[in-house]
């Protein structure tokens, strides 16, 4: 019985039918043209680079979208899992007018002006391609909020050519942005100090307090990401303000309250950045409610009772959990709830260990979450950048 549950669980991993939160999102090239003007040759464009680097990671609406689905929203979902937002611009492009005489690209609702909007507010890189014989319109001439689509570097298309050297920049980018999240792995992995292997009893505390503030900084960035916020938060940042409010080492352990505390009104630092990002936490009362704040984007943080087991092959490697009666008990933790699949029975839990399960990712039972999961201890979280405040300069100096 235990071994077909299993399979199940495993196969049921990604939880697509399930209420959680997507933590995989794919790399896409995103198309933005005005059909007045560009609309061949954005049909073009999609075909060809679709031959050079994939069908699936090209984006452009007529081909996309399917019928029936909600436009705005697609779009909205395809430019958060963008890595190259393609613009094109026709010699129409700048001074297309509305039937009232206004210009397009002034209108409230203009889809081409909130487009690249979008994607220059994500980090998004973008890259100008000019067609028809059209110039790289002047930073005046432009709305001030894709101003900077001014000083990026501009394609010219005649095709053959220029689509060739276009994917082999689009490749690049992916290269570098694949190189910084790997970047970005290996910084937690270096925060993970037990890396994959069962701890020590007498290390066990300082060990656990600083792998759950990494899943605390996950967890913050998965609901940032939620809400079209590509941020990296510092896990260091997050453990000095630990230390400093608390006035105690990590060898000590730590407390959920605390935690808790520092989230809601210390916050912590974005790499390469100034800003601080608070979370609002909200305590649950129950599983009953976990299923609600998933399906709003938030994750939920729950501490976890480690058993013994879980340290040690097959579960180090599956991260699949049941419940097992006698198992020793290790220690606690933070985790937090990504996903609940109501058909399978089956949690998606967030694990301190990045070489647990699937990089960190693990699938526990209900029967398994009920019993090594303190859920009346779940708070769920919801990452904003942190308001200016009369204690903000005291915030920073923590």
């Amino acid at each position: 019985m235990i071994r077909r549950r299993k399979k199940r669980a495993n196969e049921a991993q990604p939880l697509s039918a399930s209420t959680g939160l997507s933590v995989a999102t794919p790399t896409r090239v995103f198309i933005s043209y005005r059909r007045t003007d560009t609309d061949a040759t954005a049909a073009h464009l999609h075909h060809s680079l679709g031959q050079q680097i994939g069908p699936d990671k090209v984006f452009r609406d007529a081909d996309t979208i399917e019928p029936g689905q909600d436009f705005e929203k697609v779009i909205e979902e395809a430019l958060r899992s963008t890595s190259v937002c393609i613009v094109l611009i026709g010699p129409s492009w700048l001074d297309a007018r509305n039937p009232r005489g206004k210009r397009r690209l002034e209108a409230p609702k203009d889809y081409v002006r909130t487009e690249i909007e979008s994607a220059l507010r994500a980090g998004v890189e973008v890259i100008p391609i000019l067609v028809d014989g059209a110039t790289m319109p002047s930073r005046t001439k432009l709305p001030k909020s894709i101003a900077k689509l001014w000083v990026r570097n501009a394609y010219t298309l005649p095709w053959s050519a220029a689509i060739d050297k276009l994917a082999a920049r689009i490749n690049q980018i992916e290269r570098q942005r694949e190189a910084r999240e790997a970047a970005e792995r290996a910084e937690r992995a270096r925060l993970d100090l037990t890396e994959g292997e069962a701890v020590t009893p007498g290390s066990w505390r300082s060990q656990s307090a600083i792998v759950s503030f990494n899943v605390v900084v996950r967890a913050m960035e998965m609901s940032l990401a939620r809400q079209g916020n590509k941020v990296w938060l510092s896990a260091a940042d997050f453990a000095k303000s630990y230390k400093t409010f608390t006035k105690r080492s990590l060898e000590q352990g730590f407390f959920v309250p605390e935690i808790l505390h520092i989230i809601d009104f210390v916050g912590v630092k974005a790499k390469k950045s100034s800003h601080r990002y608070v979370a609002r936490s909200y305590p649950l009362r129950g599983f009953a409610e976990v299923p609600a704040q998933l399906a709003l984007g938030r994750p939920v943080l729950v501490p976890v009772q480690v058993q013994d087991s879980w340290l040690k092959a097959p579960i180090m490697k599956t991260g699949f959990v049941d419940f097992r009666p006698g198992d020793k008990f290790r220690g606690a933790v933070l985790g937090a709830i990504l996903g609940w699949d109501p058909a399978q029975q089956v949690v998606k839990l967030l694990s301190p260990w990045s070489t647990w399960g699937n990089r960190g990712m693990g699938i526990l039972t209900k029967r398994a979450a009920d019993a090594y999961l303190q859920l009346n201890g779940m708070h769920s979280i919801e990452a904003v950048l942190m308001p200016p405040s009369p204690f903000a300069s005291q915030s920073k100096d923590i």
